[in-house]
């Protein structure tokens, strides 16, 4: 009898070895996954940062799927660039820039353009601000071509938003109609605007200082152009003969100024910060250009231009009376924000 012990045991090992196995068998299978197909946003949650979220049909013989994901936004009152076009701010907006991917889920070849991912920013009134351009990153190149499958591009959008407080929400949607939709809240997650554009009493950093605080020596954006103030100078010798007060001084500021507007820029007009320049004393008494534009090695008048891309030099007077202490000098192109050059520690002779 001892001889059939391991025999019988040897049957219930091969018995409960055969009922593991059949009920490894019978467990439900994961449900495969579609290539690299992103995640869904769940309904009543917001979407995440670096996460992939795919917008569009997946299947189908019109299949449209993308992958996007948002990596980053910024708030500026720069000039930004797509293609052969230059994005700025009016007085009173500033830019909602963002950074993410797009990756081509399908086996397939997909083209993308302005419109395959539409972002939209919803301020704190609900107004929806829709993107207006969109560029590949590095090469600033407007987005137009063909990915491959399994092809990731680097891309940015520019929305237009109000210059004042944060824009809680953003909104991204693809091709389909009815599009799904991948919604961001966008509380604290946006990267400030600096100093000085800032205003300091806004503690998120998304609203825009106006006026623009600025010093002598620093480019400050200003519209279309980026204009510093080299230096303020003082000159008794008239410029020409355009009404010339023996009694006043002339008050000589040298500017750089650099041009991002479309083709190009004149100093004069009213895309340039000498459109809505005044200058200041200290009793608030303001002067306007006597003369200029000037060089910035001449007296003689010329009417410059300057490409995109470009800097340009010259300098214009102003004719104060002597021993008036200055205060301000304002920059302030037609559409764009006012910048106030501090000049308090200059005084006519």
């Amino acid at each position: 009898m001892n001889r059939r012990y391991p025999i019988l045991l040897l049957s219930v090992v091969v018995l409960l070895g055969a009922g593991a196995i059949s009920f490894a068998a019978t467990k439900p299978k994961p449900k495969p996954k579609l290539g690299s197909i992103g995640t869904a946003q769940l309904p009543g949650q917001w979407c995440k940062f670096g996460q992939a979220y795919t917008l569009g049909k997946a299947k189908g013989p019109d299949a449209n799927a993308m992958n996007v994901t948002l990596k980053s936004a910024e708030y500026t009152i720069g000039q930004v660039k797509v293609g052969d076009r230059m994005f700025w701010p009016h007085e009173g907006e500033k830019l909602l820039v963002i950074h993410y991917s797009l990756y081509n889920p399908l086996p397939k070849e997909q083209n993308v353009d302005y419109g395959t991912i539409s972002w939209t920013a919803v301020d704190s009134k609900s107004e929806n601000n829709n993107q207006e351009g969109v560029g590949v990153e590095i090469t600033n190149a407007q987005l137009y071509q063909a990915m491959k499958p399994a092809q990731k591009i680097q891309v940015y959008a520019i929305i237009r938003v109000s210059g004042n407080g944060e824009v809680p929400k953003l909104m991204a949607a693809g091709y389909e109609v009815p599009a799904p939709v991948a919604r961001y809240d966008l509380h604290g997650k946006v990267k400030p605007l600096p100093a000085p554009y800032a205003d300091p009493s806004d503690k998120t950093g998304a609203t825009v200082a106006n006026p623009i605080p600025g010093v002598i020596g620093v480019s400050y954006t200003t519209g279309v152009f980026e204009t510093k103030v080299e230096k303020v100078d003082f000159a008794t010798p008239p410029f020409g003969d355009e009404g010339y007060d023996a009694n006043n001084d002339y008050v000589v500021v040298t500017f750089e100024c650099k041009y991002w507007g479309q083709g190009s820029g004149g100093i004069g007009g009213s895309e340039s910060p000498t459109s809505g320049m005044a200058l200041k004393d200290a009793d608030g008494v303001s002067y306007e250009i006597q003369y200029g534009p000037m060089p910035a090695s001449s007296n003689r008048r010329f009417d410059p231009s300057v490409k995109q891309g470009d800097s340009i030099k010259f300098r214009l007077a102003f004719s104060v009376p002597k021993g008036v202490a200055l205060k301000t000098l304002t920059l302030k192109e037609f559409y764009g924000y006012p910048v106030v050059i501090d000049l308090s520690a200059y005084k006519t002779p």
